[in-house]
């Protein structure tokens, strides 16, 4: 059942971001629901359910728009190992700025690595693709981020209700 949930959860995401978010691009810009659900999860203490969701995200992200599999594989990546050492230095609450500004600079690193693999092929330009493409996107998850952080959280806490997700303290206790 636990997997079963997940594997909707995916499908739903993926519709979401796949279908009904590029025909209301605002400015040209999307917000990416891979990037937030990574930064949301660090906030919640699932960083290894997040990272698990968001590289299947990118996979699919990665099938669905580009050529190159893998990219946003590395960007998922890259975003995850600086969310870890930048949560190794706070500590306490949650700080809604702090979400907003993460999902901006982890909205950049993703659309970096994507456009910066695409103008080494020669098939774009990297300052218009940016000015055009990563700016807007990674302002539109900069507005986007609590509320989204906000809707992830409800949704972790109906899955603990049902413990498809366990807190930190069962983890612990349990020795995983």
């Amino acid at each position: 059942m636990k997997y079963l949930i997940f594997v909707i959860l995916i499908f739903l995401v993926a519709a979401l971001q796949f279908g009904l978010l590029p025909p209301i691009a605002i400015y040209g810009g999307i917000f990416n629901l891979i990037v937030l659900i990574l930064v949301s999860s660090f906030f919640l203490e699932i960083e290894k359910e997040g990272l698990l969701f968001s590289l299947i995200l990118a996979l699919l992200f990665d099938i669905y728009c580009y050529a190159f599999v893998g990219i946003s594989l590395i960007s998922v990546l890259l975003i995850y190992s600086l969310l870890y050492l930048i949560r190794k230095k706070m500590a306490g609450e949650t700080d809604y700025l702090l979400i907003s500004m993460l999902g901006f600079a982890a909205s950049i690193i993703f659309d970096l690595t994507l456009i910066s693999a695409m103008s080494l092929t020669g098939e774009t330009n990297f300052l218009m693709s940016f000015l055009q493409v990563a700016l807007p996107n990674a302002l539109l998850t900069l507005i986007l981020a609590v509320p989204v952080y906000l809707l992830i959280r409800f949704i972790v806490k109906i899955l603990r209700l049902y413990r498809l997700i366990e807190d930190k303290e069962t983890r612990i206790r349990l020795g995983y």
